[in-house]
């Protein structure tokens, strides 16, 4: 997964810094000779809400593009921009 989308999910969650994410995923919070594991499971769920949201948003956009009469490639070279 998306160690910024992590990141992120772990700020919407209310969590505080500082939070520190592994190369795997894990996230504990607190210094590091102090650290507490967070539960992944809410972390998760929240991620993979987010990027439903963002999917969705981006759906939206490309309809909203599609309908000023923009072609699919055009669009295309606006979402790698």
């Amino acid at each position: 997964m998306n160690l910024q989308l992590i990141r992120e999910a772990c700020l919407a969650l209310n969590m505080a810094e500082p939070i520190s994410i592994e190369p795997d995923g894990t996230v504990w919070t607190g210094p590091d000779d102090k650290r507490v594991y967070a539960d992944m499971a809410p972390i998760l769920k929240k991620a993979e809400a987010i990027l439903k949201d963002r999917e969705k948003a981006e759906e939206s956009v490309r309809d909203k593009l599609s309908n000023l009469g923009l072609t699919a490639a055009e669009i295309a070279v606006l979402f790698r921009a």
